[in-house]
């Protein structure tokens, strides 16, 4: 569906107007080397300047004796021109010395010669027909002769399949297969039977095109690169001298000519015909004098000159390219004014740049690229036709209404001159058609056609398809449509209007050169109704030509309007222009034109500038957001301009696929892009197609790479090879092309859902529901793109979609959660930031409002939704809600057909609902009549239900209630129930309340002074003590007035003022109150309950001393001073309390001590290791092996990560015990990896683990609470010396701590740094992103963060600072 686009025009007059014979380009260069006249000129194509280098009439002393040239190459390997003649001379022409040299001479003279690609190798075909090999220096490989009798190493069988003589077909078949075989027709009259060489594109090969000396007639030899003879073609009739080996060695070209028609014929490796295609002229008009692949096998040219006798006997070259098995002629290059065109060839580096020689003294070269020449509407009316060149013949195929895979099309429009360009307009029009005048209203789908002969004809889209319709004197032109006469057509057509003609007398004025050559015009576009832009090269620059339209709403005769140019002067700019492209307009204002809105060209130079033409007269330099120019780009094969948001973008891509917006590379491996009406579309290389919001802000994101969702839908796979054909505006569907040729539509997914979006903004709720129910997207998007707008629109929604099965289908597919936030939010994230809405209880208030929307429609009609608007409520109200409507229902069955009966009503719930749970929540609403409608629909057995029911009906009214509840599993309602009748079955309520932990529900349910309450409570009590919640079971036994066992229970639960309570409660005497508190206060002791101990002790005991003892060892000093005093014993501070503060002074200073040594112990050790660590790197490094540091620790990593991913996936199956066990193995696990033991692989993170401890209890609050307390009782009784001892070592501690900190915990951005720094190598860096970072995880995870400290130094005595 791609034609062949004019670039760029080099052309050159060779000076002294001399007849160039051969030419070579120097395409790394840029220079032309072009033989004439005995001279070797050599042609500088960017500066333009000639220089005759080599003079052969000196070498031959005079031009008669110098012989004709056989062939001349540019070889790139050798900086070097070799010239090879007819009569054996081998000539060097050292362009990097300037020395000409004989390097040989074959001594029989030369035929045909022909270097390998590689520059390796030449073929020679001498003066006797033998083959000579040589390789660069001219050292003989093999000489073969050309005429052997054998037909080559690889040798064809045919077994004539489909030949009658090969056919059982009787007498008939016999007397076929005694016919005697023809023989094979010699060469024409003007073949000059010269040999041809042409090789495989991987020089393993060569094809030798020869005349046969026995039968006069063409073959094809192929020989291998070491002279051997490979194969002969089989005999051909008419076969013609012009052979051409395609470079990806599938095929070889040649040229018959037949007595009906002439053709392309191609050839296989093993010398079998393969297929060809007839060249569109007679058998005796036309001689195809040569044919040549370009260098990516994609165009064939046809070097074609006129026979004698022909009108036209201008040479000429045609561009072939082959699609879906059928052969397009895509363009006809002729430079008529000059002459015919007597040589060419394909530049080697660029695919699409052609070489050519015209008139013998004019040199050009033309720059191609493919594109699709598409309508540009944006709007729904467009009917994205695509029109595609073949030769004189326009296959045009509107997408909007048909698919139709090439090489057909929807109808075909022939003309009499072939075609050169098509342009759609770059505008929208909004002229009336005014019926007074014979006037036009010009449409998107309007086009006009470039002739070979420059002019234009306009084509219109009309209803009816025209056939034949003559527009000037001999000027006819065809339309024919797809299929037969009967054929039955849904598309309009096109039909011509009008034929133009351009004034060349005003045109050329302002040129230095001849304008009057079609194929200098390239890059047409229609820019308005009544301007059309060209470009024309003139030199080194590029003019700008406006072309005015004649007045189309007045009318126009069909004998050719003639355009003129719409400035005196044309506009120029100094470069040569290679891409083009044009915003599209969406409308004009109205008014006078020339105060029309006009669209905006960029334009590319050849040196990569991007310039911006605002048409008619201004050209500036393009630039970006930020202000720059956009410039030094590569060129551009396709560019188009968007104006979004009021900012202009370009949009480029060049042939190494790589991507630009403005200045910016966006992605390497783009193949095609598309502007759609809403967005910007992509296929990649990687066989992806992405689509990019047409808005500010996401072509931005796209700019900095950070494109969200592209794990989502808007990147999706394609088939390998896609290219977009085009997009349908304003619609989904988009078009691709396979390598082969066949088409390819799909709808993607971000495309559809911005479609749906813009049909719900709009309230068009109807296309929206039929665009994601096609497209399988989840119906939630119709509701949760503006939610409270929809639950508005309502009544709307149900009228649009009216189908009660969709509106089912909705309700079935809603969810709570909003999809515009979670499955779609890639795409709706710019809309829900513009317009945040939430929807509580979602699930609730749209089944609700949409029931209501539709019994006030149509109760009847919308029933079943109605029942499912119940359902998805997803509650048993809602299920129940459902059967009552059910069963409200007053047809029994099918009596009534307009109206729907009980029974379909009921099939449906079943089908929506599972038949159990409608049985369930049946019985759970104690109706047994709907229990038995139910049941008689499900696949239940009635002798097991019907006993069932019947035994229920039996039973008391509280009693049934409960058996339902409890079947049911409905614990709550059946200890509701049975509450109510619970004095007959207290036995099943207990029973009940015990196995389902109902203890507090049930407390709620009686009365406190009850007697069920009290055993509720004992029972209660029970079970908290079995959970060992002692106080909470105390309470429940004081509440059932069992206060023995609550004392105990309180005992248990070390709550002594319940428990001294409760003895008062039960008036304990004196020695048993004394016993109790004893028991008390050594149970207060073991647990370290000091305070609460004393307490017992001084209070209820008078035990002073023990009371002191208590204290001290809680290291309470204050409190057993004040106790000591209080009781007037004072020999209790000189025989417990001096001495404990003494020895929990030397305690705690011990403690310190041992802290610190393993401090520096453990901070000596890290050093070491990180040491080591480092040294290791390095090691590897210098190595230049991958940075896997320490692989001890990789594998240890790797292999406990490996653990925790398998045992993860068994997790979820093993019982609680399995669990507990697995955790206990886990923490043994860690254990062992934080040990701190030498060597171990995790020894680094161990060692932090342990200082991050010390940290935690030198800086604690209760570490510097304790030595404050204690430093001040022992000054209080002289020990200053100690105190001071004490402060000073916790205060020493913390400082060395803290300065050693940083070392132990680096911080991140330096370990970056060095990372990153100017001595990190690739493995480095490849290591800090992806290698060990990732090996290492589990002991990072093992390794805690410094840990968060309070440096205070509050807690320090003054009065001990030195």
């Amino acid at each position: 569906m791609k034609n062949l686009l004019l670039a760029n025009v080099n052309d050159y007059q060779i000076g002294s107007d001399r007849k160039v014979d051969k030419f070579t380009v120097d395409t790394k260069n840029g220079i032309l080397y072009f033989y004439a006249d005995g001279l070797l000129t050599q042609l500088v194509l960017q500066s333009r300047k000639e220089t005759i280098t080599v003079n052969l009439v000196e070498y031959y002393e005079s031009q008669e004796k110098i012989p004709k040239l056989t062939s001349m190459d540019y070889l790139e390997s050798s900086m070097a021109v070799c010239f090879i003649f007819i009569n054996g001379d081998i000539l060097f022409y050292s362009t990097v010395d300037n020395d000409l040299q004989c390097t040989g001479i074959v001594s029989t003279g030369v035929r045909a010669a022909a270097w390998s690609p590689d520059e390796e190798v030449i073929a020679i075909v001498t003066g006797e027909d033998n083959l000579i090999i040589m390789t660069c220096a001219f050292d003989p490989i093999t000489e073969v002769p050309l005429h052997q009798q054998i037909k080559g190493e690889i040798q064809f069988i045919n077994v004539g399949w489909g030949k009658k003589e090969t056919q059982f077909h009787g007498s008939e078949g016999k007397a076929a297969a005694k016919i005697e075989h023809k023989t094979s027709q010699p060469v024409f009259d003007w073949d000059d039977c010269s040999p041809r060489i042409s090789w495989r594109g991987d020089g393993e090969l060569l094809v030798i095109s020869m005349v046969n000396s026995h039968s006069r007639c063409r073959q094809l030899r192929i020989f291998n690169r070491e002279g051997s003879l490979q194969c002969t073609s089989e005999d051909v009739d008419g076969l013609e001298p012009p052979v051409s080996w395609k470079p990806s060695g599938a095929l070889i070209a040649s040229v018959q000519r037949l007595p009906n028609k002439y053709m392309v014929v191609f050839f296989e490796k093993n010398g079998l015909r393969h297929g060809e295609f007839n060249l569109p002229f007679g058998p005796n008009e036309v001689l195809v004098k040569d044919l040549s692949w370009n260098a990516d096998s994609t165009l064939l040219a046809v070097h074609c000159e006129s026979m004698k006798g022909s009108e036209n006997l201008s040479g000429y070259i045609q561009l072939w390219s082959v699609n879906n098995y059928h052969w397009y002629l895509k363009k006809v290059v002729r430079y008529a004014t000059y002459g015919q065109i007597s040589l060419f060839s394909w530049d080697t580096l660029s695919s699409y740049r052609l070489h050519f020689v015209c008139g013998g003294s004019i040199y050009a070269n033309h720059d191609y690229c493919w594109t699709v020449n598409h309508s540009k509407g944006k709007t729904a009316y467009d009917s994205s036709c695509v029109a595609v060149i073949d030769g004189d013949k326009l296959l045009i195929t509107p997408f909007q209404k048909v698919i139709v895979p090439p090489p057909m099309s929807s109808y075909t429009i022939s003309m009499p001159l072939p075609i050169n360009e098509v342009v759609f307009p770059s505008f929208a029009s909004n002229r009336n058609y005014d019926p007074s005048h014979e006037g036009l209203k010009l449409q998107t789908n309007d086009f006009l056609l470039i002739l070979a002969d420059n002019s234009i004809v306009l084509f219109c889209e009309d209803e009816e398809l025209v056939g034949e319709q003559q527009l000037d004197d001999n000027f006819m032109v065809k339309v024919s449509g797809m299929g037969s006469g009967d054929f039955k057509r849904t598309t309009k057509s096109h039909k011509p209007v009008c034929r133009f003609t351009l004034d060349w007398t005003e045109i050329t004025k302002n040129l230095t050169m001849d304008a009057k050559r079609p194929e200098i015009y390239r890059h047409w576009q229609w820019v308005s109704e009544e301007l059309l832009v060209c470009y024309v090269s003139d030199g080194s620059e590029t003019c700008i030509l406006t072309l005015s339209l004649p007045a189309l709403s007045v009318g126009v005769k069909n004998d050719g309007s003639i355009l003129r140019l719409v400035t005196a002067s044309p506009l120029r700019t100094k470069g040569l222009v290679v891409s083009t492209a044009v915003s599209f307009r969406e409308e004009v204002c109205n008014g006078d034109s020339s105060k029309q809105i006009l669209p905006v060209a960029a334009l590319q130079l050849e040196n990569g500038q991007i310039l911006r033409y605002e048409i008619p007269n201004d050209i500036s330099a393009f630039k970006n957001l930020k202000g720059e120019k956009v410039e030094s780009l590569p060129i551009m094969i396709k560019m188009e301009v968007c104006r979004i948001s009021g900012v202009e973008f370009i949009f480029g891509l060049t042939s190494k696929h790589r991507f630009y917006i403005n200045n910016n590379e966006v992605l390497s491996d783009c193949s095609s892009f598309f502007v759609h009406s809403e967005y910007l579309l992509l296929t990649t290389n990687h066989h992806t197609l992405i689509s990019v919001l047409l808005e500010k802000s996401s072509i931005e994101m796209f700019i900095a790479r950070k494109l969200e969702g592209c794990e989502a839908e808007d990147v999706r796979r394609v088939e390998r090879g896609s290219r977009i054909v085009i997009a349908r505006p304003k619609h989904s569907k988009v078009v691709l092309q396979m390598p082969r040729g066949n088409l390819e539509c799909i709808e993607p997914r971000a495309l559809s859902l911005h479609i749906i979006a813009n049909f719900v903004e709009r309230k068009e709720y109807g296309k929206a529901f039929d665009l994601a129910r096609v497209q399988r997207i989840n119906l939630n998007v119709l509701c949760d793109i503006y939610p409270n707008e929809f639950i508005l629109d309502l009544k709307d929604f149900v009228s649009q979609v009216k189908n009660p099965t969709w509106l089912s289908l909705f309700l079935c597919e809603l969810q709570p959660e909003n999809v515009c936030e979670t499955m779609y939010s890639n795409f709706y994230h710019l809309k829900m930031i513009r317009k945040k809405e939430k929807l509580e209880s979602k699930l609730e208030v749209i089944c609700d409002s949409l029931r209501k929307a539709m019994e006030a429609i149509n109760e009847k009609e919308y029933l079943l939704p109605i029942l499912t608007s119940y359902v998805m409520k997803k509650t048993k109200e809602g299920l129940v809600s459902a059967l009552k409507r059910v069963q409200s229902i007053k047809v029994p069955s099918n009596e009534n057909k307009g109206e729907m009966s009980r029974d379909e009503a009921l099939k449906y719930l079943i089908y929506l609902v599972d038949v159990d749970a409608l049985y369930d929540a049946a019985l759970g609403i104690y109706d047994f009549d709907l229990v038995l409608m139910i049941a008689a629909k499900s696949s239940k057995d009635p002798k097991e239900y019907i006993p069932f029911i019947n035994g229920l009906r039996k039973l008391e009214i509280n009693y049934q209630h409960y058996k339902i509840d409890m079947h049911l599993k409905l614990y709550s309602s059946a200890l509701k129930s049975i509450a109510k009748c619970a004095d007959e079955h207290s036995d099943e309520l207990m029973s009940l309340i015990s196995s389902q932990n109902l203890y507090t529900e049930a407390l709620k349910l009686f009365p406190k002074d009850g007697k069920l309450h009290q055993q509720i409570c004992d029972a209660y009590a029970d079970h908290l003590l079995r959970k060992k919640l002692y106080e909470e079971a105390g309470i429940m036994q004081k509440l059932s007035k069992n206060f023995e066992k609550a004392l105990q229970s309180f005992k248990s639960a070390a709550n002594w003022r319940q428990t001294l309570i409760l003895a008062h409660e039960l008036n304990y005497s004196q020695s048993q109150m004394s016993q109790l508190c004893c028991e008390l206060a050594a149970d207060l002791k073991d647990r370290r309950k000091f305070s609460d101990a004393a307490f017992i002790l001084n209070e209820y005991l008078k035990d002073h001393e023990e009371c002191v003892e208590a204290l001290t060892c809680g290291c309470l000093w204050e409190e057993a001073i004040r106790v000591s005093l209080h009781c007037n014993r004072l020999d209790l501070i000189e025989t417990h309390v001096v001495p404990g503060i003494k020895e929990h002074c030397e305690t705690l200073v011990s403690r310190l001590n041992t802290n610190n040594e393993l401090f520096v112990k453990y901070k000596n050790r890290l050093a070491i290791v990180q040491e080591e660590k480092v040294k290791k790197q390095l090691e590897v490094e210098s190595k230049g092996e991958e940075n896997f540091t320490e692989d001890d620790l990789a594998s240890e990593a790797s292999s406990v990560i490996g653990s925790a991913v398998g045992s993860s996936f068994h997790s979820s199956s093993k019982s609680s015990s399995h669990s507990r066990s697995s955790a206990k193995n886990r923490r043994k696990h860690e254990r062992k990896l934080l040990s701190l033991k030498e060597g171990n692989p995790n020894e680094q993170s161990a060692l932090i683990n342990a200082l991050n401890n010390l940290y935690v209890t030198t800086f604690s609050q209760e570490t510097k609470d304790e030595v404050r307390g204690l430093c001040l009782v022992l000054i209080q009784y002289g020990y200053n010396e100690s105190a001071g001892h004490l402060q000073n070592l916790l205060h020493s501690m913390q400082s060395e701590m803290l300065k050693a900190r940083a070392h132990i915990w680096p911080s991140r951005s330096s370990e970056e740094n060095l990372k990153y720094g100017p001595q990190a190598t690739s493995n480095v860096i490849s290591e800090f992103v992806t290698g060990a970072h990732a090996l290492n995880m589990q002991s990072h995870d093992l390794t805690p963060t410094p840990p968060d400290i309070k440096t205070d130094s509050s807690w320090r005595l003054n009065i001990l600072l030195s």
